[in-house]
């Protein structure tokens, strides 16, 4: 951001809060992929375009290693419609007929999308990553075992704004 003489410096001063993107916060090459699951016959090569097509329109940090395990090449992903941001669970879209739903159990099991037992995701969690649920038609498709890395500048810099009494507003 900048600003620009006196006034642009006192409105400024006057800042109590923030907003950044989150793929500000987790750029390219911070979101990794641990480990993958099939849950179902599916066409894996297809739900990761579908997936990586849904995560491009909702601007989430999931794109990049979505895309990448895709191999696809940014043209040929098909259209994402309707994208809903669905809080604390993860984002859900349409692309032609068919749901695409990327988020957590609460999403999955909100979506009546069955997925294994509860007992997974805890281990996963124990261990650092993150499970990450790819469901498409209703169907249970891929469970993704994730891990986010900060950039060490931008967690420095955010820090340094919370330390600042700055309450930093996510936009996911």
């Amino acid at each position: 951001a900048a600003f620009s003489g006196f006034n642009g410096a006192q409105q400024i001063e006057e800042c109590n809060a923030i907003a950044v993107n989150a793929v500000d916060l987790f750029p390219k090459d911070t979101v990794k992929l641990y480990k993958m699951y099939i849950l179902s016959e599916n066409r894996v090569d297809n739900t990761f375009k579908c997936a990586a097509a849904v995560a491009k329109a909702a601007n989430s940090p999931l794109y990049n290693m979505l895309f990448e395990v895709a191999k696809g090449e940014h043209e040929k992903l098909p259209k994402a419609e309707d994208i809903n941001y669905e809080d604390k669970m993860g984002i859900s879209g349409w692309i032609k007929d068919k749901r695409v739903l990327i988020g957590n159990r609460l999403l999955m099991e909100g979506h009546g999308v069955k997925i294994p037992e509860s007992n997974i995701d805890k281990k996963i969690l124990k261990a650092g990553y993150f499970p990450v649920y790819v469901a498409f038609d209703s169907k249970p498709c891929l469970l993704l075992i994730c891990s986010y890395s900060v950039d060490d500048e931008i967690g420095y810099n955010i820090r340094n704004v919370c330390n600042l009494g700055i309450t930093v507003l996510v936009n996911s």
